[in-house]
Parts: C-alpha cells; structure tokens; sequence
C-alpha cells in the first residue's frame, strides 16, 4: 500500500470506520492500533483526538486515578488537585501543549486536570507520593510503579547507505490493552510527527518529518526525593523532543526543562551528519549523555552512567539487569548483520531469561506484559509495530511522519 492511500484509509479511521493498513487488511480487517490523523490548531488537535479516542480516556483516568491511589494512598479529589498544577508550567513553557490537553479534555467529556493527572502520570508519583512515604514509609516504599521497556538504536547499512533504527518494547499494565493509538499529528506551523501513545495522552514514542525519534525508559533516582515544586510532565517532554528539527535541539530541550521526575530518554536521528544516537540520564536535577558507539546504543529501567548509578532507585529488578545484558549481546552478535531494522525486531523478540525477558507474556501472578513493540526506521522514515509481544506478534509496516 503506498504512503498516499495509507494516509487516506488513516483519516477515515479517525472518524470511526475501519482501517485497511496493510496488504493483509483482509485477514484483519480492524487495527490493533486505532490510527488518528490529526491536522490543524492544536486545539482542533485535541478536539478530535478526544472525540475519536473519548470511551479509552474514560477508562485510562479511571485506571491512573486508581492506580496513584493505590500507590500514594491518596484519594482521588486530592491527586486531581495535584494534577491541576501542571496547568501553570505547561502555559508558561509550552502553551500549545496545553492547548491540545484542553482539546482532548472538551473532546472526550473529561475535566482539565484529569487530562493533566493522565499525561503527568509519570511526575504524580514524585509529587503524590513524597507526603505519602512519611506518612506510611514502609507500605508506600515497597510499591514498586517500574515497568520495564527496553530501547535500543543500532546502525547498520541499507541499500543506499547508512541507515539507523530506533526503538523500544513498552511493557506496562495489562489493563491499557486496547486502550492505545498511534496518533499523525500535523499542527498548523510546526513539523509533523508520528507517536505511539496512549489515549488522551500527547506523545510517547515517535518520530517527526527530519527523522528525530525518541524512546522511553521509566527510571527513579534520589534526586526526585528534593523536589517541591512543579515542571513539565515526562510525556510532555517527549512530545517536545519530537517536535525538534535536530538531536542537537532536542538535547538542550531536555537539558534546559523544568523538570521534576527521572526518565531516560533515547534520542536517535537520520540527519545532515548521518545517523546519531545519545541517552539522556537526567533527573528533577542533573542530565547525563551516553553517545552511540560501535553502532548500538541499549537502556533499560537502571542507570548506566557512572554519576548517576550511586542514587538509582529502580535498578532492583532482577528484569531491567537481565533485559540489558541479553539486548546489549543480541546488539553485539548481530552486528554483521547489515539491515538494523531486521536485527532490532529479533532482539524485541527475544525471550531469554524470561518471565525477565526483553518481549514478555503475560505470566501468573503479574500484571504487566510487553503490550507493544515499535521500531522506527529514521532513515527511510517508516515504522514497524507489534500489537503485543513481539515474540507472538509480527511487525507490521506503516509510514513515518
């Protein structure tokens, strides 16, 4: 299918009829990924993000109002006041930003701060739970919120040239099946992008139009412990990154936020200086960079960088260590491979060392499995993406941004 009736089958989808995305549309006549694209203000942005996706943001406020509850034993009206905060940082530091979230919010029937409370989720444990832990040390403490994506960038050779891959598993709670979108997003005036993301959510993982892509790793560190005011939400800065015209750009984006969380964000493009790749390690407090060397660059949910390792917080799963090690192997044995699209949806694939494995089932006794797996090919600006583990899901093709 070429990019032009691709585009044209995805707009029809954002208004609610099926979605032929592949030459096999006829074995599987709807997506596993609802496909919205979305043009114009970023208020009309997020206008018709809400109307398309409103029944799947009712359930993700629900599942994050009851989540962060579980997790800072605060009610619902408290971490709905703590949500609201983010309104301040998001009008002085990204207006249109907020604009959209106000869009999904009218467009789905949802108030202002659950908008915020779904894409701070990340930050509200930091700001919800810090009362919370001297209030109840020990049962808030061995709640771990960890889930465990891996990410990778690898480069390799294409028909053409150097070409470069980037991408990630997502791994988190099973209740967000069927409850994500990849969403095309062409603001009047700015760069467009493509991401994967859940619903009513502005940005996860993507790519714009000058091939800049950026993956995700939730991480945790000390420096969070001192932070007592607001700053912008992790999914915000992802939205951010992708709306860069270069890596250089995004790296001083994240450097020079506000910030008020941990999270590692792997930032790869295809540009004027061939393919890069850089880690950003950063906390409320400080930034580390680990620059792509031999052709591979891997994360996971710990701390690589040595200033940073000695406050880690969430390195205590035996997963996000076997999850490294065995993606970081899978990199090197494979690097006389030429095409690193082809490599990284083996390595996605892998099941060694599993129920700690870099794709991973949903198993007895957890909540979470692999619930997508996305690479992104910067060079010839295309994506592949896995409904659910890679090792039981093929990677289906469809255009970048």
């Amino acid at each position: 299918m070429d990019r032009r009736r691709f585009l044209q089958t995805a707009s029809v989808a954002a208004l609610g009829a099926p979605l032929l995305w592949s030459p096999l549309a006829e074995a599987r006549p709807k997506p596993p990924f609802p496909e919205l694209l979305l043009r114009g203000s970023a208020g009309a942005i997020g206008r018709a993000h809400g109307k398309a996706l409103a029944p799947q943001i009712k359930d993700n406020v629900g599942f994050y109002l009851r989540w962060l509850a579980g997790i800072t034993k605060r009610d619902h009206a408290s971490l709905l006041r703590i949500a609201s905060g983010f309104a301040a940082p998001l009008a002085a530091h990204a207006p249109h930003i907020l604009e959209e979230i106000k869009g999904v919010a009218a467009g789905s029937g949802r108030t202002l701060s659950e908008l915020l409370l779904v894409n701070a989720r990340t930050d509200m444990l930091v700001l919800a739970r810090k009362k919370a832990k001297r209030r109840q040390p020990k049962r808030v403490q061995r709640s771990r919120a960890a889930p465990g994506c891996t990410a990778l960038a690898l480069v390799g050779r294409g028909r053409s040239g150097p070409r470069i891959a980037l991408g990630q598993n997502w791994d988190w709670r099973s209740d967000l099946i069927g409850h994500t979108a990849v969403l095309r997003i062409q603001r009047r005036g700015a760069l467009p992008l493509v991401t994967f993301s859940e619903a009513g959510m502005v940005g996860k993982i993507g790519m714009n139009r000058r091939k800049v892509g950026v993956c995700l790793n939730f991480l945790e560190h000390r420096d969070d412990a001192n932070v007592h005011s607001y700053g912008l939400p992790v999914h915000v800065l992802l939205r951010l990154v992708m709306e860069q015209p270069d890596l250089d750009h995004a790296v001083r984006l994240v450097e020079r936020a506000k910030r008020c969380a941990s999270a590692n964000f792997l930032v790869a493009e295809h540009g004027a200086r061939g393919p890069r790749a850089v880690d950003l390690e950063w906390t409320s407090q400080r930034v580390a960079k680990l620059w792509l060397s031999q052709g591979a660059l891997v994360h996971t949910n710990h701390y690589v960088a040595g200033a940073m390792r000695k406050g880690c917080t969430s390195q205590r799963s035996h997963s996000t260590n076997n999850r490294y090690k065995q993606a970081t192997a899978r990199a090197v044995a494979s690097s006389k491979q030429r095409d690193p699209v082809v490599r990284m949806q083996h390595i996605l694939a892998d099941r060694v060392g599993a129920p700690y494995s870099v794709s991973k089932s949903s198993v007895k006794g957890s909540r979470s499995q692999t619930l997508a797996g996305v690479v992104m090919d910067l060079s010839s600006n295309s994506l592949r993406l896995s409904s659910g583990p890679p090792h039981l899901n093929a990677f289906k093709w469809r255009p970048g941004a």
